[in-house]
């Protein structure tokens, strides 16, 4: 499914709707939900975190990466400290 979806991808819209819940989406859609380049953020776990929600993850890296995990406490004295953070969340 994520083969299609990426050909589609800025053609046309794409809905999914499905009684699962977000951690059971790569049971439908595969193991690659999405992806993202240098400088950007995943929304998937940013969601929740904000939220409150658990969200475990995996990913593989096609180049070089640094990644950068906080805490919840963190990550939301960001939000209200930092104009910069929050834009780019």
């Amino acid at each position: 499914m994520f083969h299609l979806i990426s050909k589609l991808y800025e053609r046309t819209s794409v809905m999914i709707i499905t009684n699962l819940s977000f951690a059971e989406w790569p049971l439908v859609i595969g193991d690659e939900l999405y992806r993202f380049s240098g400088g950007e953020g995943c929304t998937a776990s940013t969601a929740c975190l904000i939220a409150d929600k658990p969200f475990t993850a995996s990913a593989i890296c096609e180049t070089h990466a640094v990644v950068v995990t906080m805490s919840k406490r963190i990550f939301m004295r960001g939000l209200e400290q930092s104009d910069c953070f929050r834009d780019f969340v």
